[in-house]
């Protein structure tokens, strides 16, 4: 061999042979399968240089694209495709899931009901038109499409997979566990199957079956995003909030775009006391997903508890705005309302709660507080009713449904909603307070005396009125000389300008008639009535003390058309005349 012929045959040693298109994609496809995803879209690239007209490289490095969640990457890739190969059925398959994977789902639609119009028999697309349905809440399109995929591919574990989430969707878990497994079946080891069943024994109140399963999701696959959310489900419902801060953590590192991440972790540290510390997070998720009603409703009841009502309120408008229908938010958002004095509005936002959550005690209790404000007495009582009959040990219940009762005068039934209240918890001073009342209108001087001198040692915000009526019930008992150096006693230290300062001093016999009348004409327009109401009231308990009965039913008569209808003065005077009229 002469020296050149040895330096040419050398040299075409050397230099590389060009690979087809055909042997690249092979390779490719051997990196995809490995999960080296950019690798493979580098091989395929590297084909497509070769032959720019390969449907086989634009299919796979979509594949390949779609894997790394570069949805337009892979929608360009199989559109380039399809134009090359305009009939066939998997081209739009997989374009329809890119487009899904966007949030693109009336394109993702009209592809696979493309891919079926090719090819009527082509599973892969009723599996995936099943999927996508069952995401935009058709469930019962959604299997009939996962009913007709397994029909013609029934060893298809991913069908089978998808028709598990449909019925669990649909509350159907036993034949979704059935679904899980049969998957598992066809494809064992399988990551995300194991993830979605931990999720359904999640469902099922099986939380030992669920770890067991998540763990071992989270073993196969480490960067399974989903593995880790549903797992924080589990921690959050064991009460277990900083283990599933940590999960949500974990899942947001490998998945940092999912919004119901961000929301569930807001929600675990609500729950652990990090108020501040949730707000972030959900506006991250409302940042990922504007439209996110849930987000909103969940920040709103935050805000609430952090004491920003306007931001609360402006939340809460929002979650009902996108069309949330969560009893509990509309249940917020109408005491919101009641807070500010919309009653009106607050009571058709209690009607929605009830109308979404029969079962919602919270809402009846509030319907009937907005009734009780209205003095719709029977109306409340029916609703606090309700409330004991889904909540039997609700003592607010008893005392407000005492409480109406007492506004319509039925005094013996006020009286044992009252004193069920206080069994339960007995030292609730409105219910002493009422009770101290009741008794005074049942004139039994003792027993309302005991309540006002209990009321007295618990330091009660009712503590002034509570020494008016002590001082009455002891007057009434004979006690009036004690009594009234007891009250001047307890006043001698304070300044007797003030209203409850005058009615001592009336009461202590400092003051006459007319100067307490004048007192009660001044003070702020909006007390005036509240004022003439229990002067009326105690000059008429003077009177009667001092035996002008006529005197006393005038001034019980003038209180009551005071009309202030919610004053314990007001019943109290109603009973006096009921009294006086019985001769008593």
């Amino acid at each position: 061999m002469s020296f050149l012929s040895a330096l040419l045959s050398t040299a075409v040693m050397l230099i590389p042979l060009p690979q087809d298109a055909k042997t690249l994609c092979e390779k490719g496809t051997h990196k995809f399968d490995r999960g080296d995803f950019k690798g493979a879209i580098e091989d395929y690239s590297e084909a497509l240089k070769y032959d720019p007209r390969s449907v086989m490289a634009l299919n796979q490095r979509g594949r390949a694209r779609f894997e790394l969640d570069d949805f337009d990457g892979a929608i360009a890739d199989y559109t380039a495709a399809i134009s090359l190969s305009p009939k066939d059925p998997a081209l739009y398959d997989n374009r329809g899931m890119a487009r899904k994977g966007k949030g693109e789902f009336q394109g993702a639609l009209a592809d696979y009901e493309r891919a079926l119009s090719l090819d009527a028999l082509f599973a892969p697309a009723w599996r995936n038109r099943g999927a996508l349905r069952r995401v935009q809440g058709d469930l019962d399109g959604a299997l009939k499409d996962l009913d007709r995929a397994i029909e013609l591919s029934p060893k298809d574990p991913s069908a089978y997979h998808n028709r598990g989430n449909a019925r669990a969707d649909r509350g159907d878990f036993e034949r979704a566990l059935q679904d899980f497994q049969r998957a598992l079946e066809l494809k064992p080891k399988t990551a995300l199957y194991l993830s979605n069943l931990g999720d359904l024994y999640r469902q099922m109140k099986k939380p030992t079956e669920a770890m067991a399963q998540l763990d071992r999701a989270i073993e196969l696959d480490p960067g399974l995003a989903d593995s880790y959310f549903h797992r924080a489900q589990v921690y959050h419902e064991r009460g277990e909030f900083d283990r599933a801060i940590a999960d949500l953590t974990m899942g947001i590192e490998r998945n940092p775009r999912e919004p119901k991440a961000f929301n569930n972790r807001a929600n675990a540290r609500a729950r652990n006391k990090d108020l501040p510390g949730a707000l972030p997070d959900y506006a991250r998720a409302i940042e990922l997903k504007p439209d996110y009603a849930n987000a909103y409703a969940n920040r709103g009841e935050v805000r609430k508890a952090l004491g920003d009502v306007e931001g609360s309120m402006s939340d809460l408008d929002r979650a009902i705005a996108l069309g949330f229908k969560r009893a509990e938010v509309f249940l917020l958002h109408g005491q919101l309302l009641s807070d500010r004095g919309d009653w009106e509005k607050a009571a058709q936002d209690f009607e929605r709660a009830i109308d979404l959550n029969p079962k919602l005690a919270e809402a009846y209790y509030a319907r009937g507080a907005y009734r009780n404000h209205r003095l719709d007495w029977d109306s409340a009582i029916e609703d606090f009713t309700k409330v004991l009959e889904l909540e039997p040990k609700a003592s607010d219940a008893y005392f407000q449904r005492g409480r109406a009762r007492h506004g319509k005068s039925d005094l013996d039934g006020a009286l044992s909603d009252v004193a069920q209240a206080l069994a339960i918890k007995p030292n609730n001073m409105e219910a002493l307070h009422r009770r101290g009342c009741l008794l005074y209108d049942l004139r039994d001087w003792k027993g309302a005396r005991s309540d006002f001198r209990r009321l007295l040692e618990l330091k009660s915000l009712y503590l002034d009125y509570a020494r008016f009526r002590l001082w009455i019930c002891s007057s009434r008992l004979g006690q009036r000389q004690d009594a009234t150096k007891e009250l001047l006693n307890v006043f001698s230290d304070r300044k007797l300008e003030d209203w409850p300062g005058r009615i001592a001093a009336y009461l202590g016999g400092t003051i006459d008639e007319t100067e307490f009348l004048k007192a009660a004409e001044g003070g702020p327009s909006e007390q005036i009535s509240g004022r003439r109401c229990e002067a009326r009231f105690y000059i008429g308990v003077v009177r009667a003390l001092d035996g002008d009965k006529q005197g006393a039913a005038d001034q019980f008569t003038a209180c009551l058309e005071t009309n202030k209808k919610t004053f314990f003065e007001y019943t109290s005077a109603a009973a006096e005349l009921r009294a006086l009229k019985d001769g008593k």
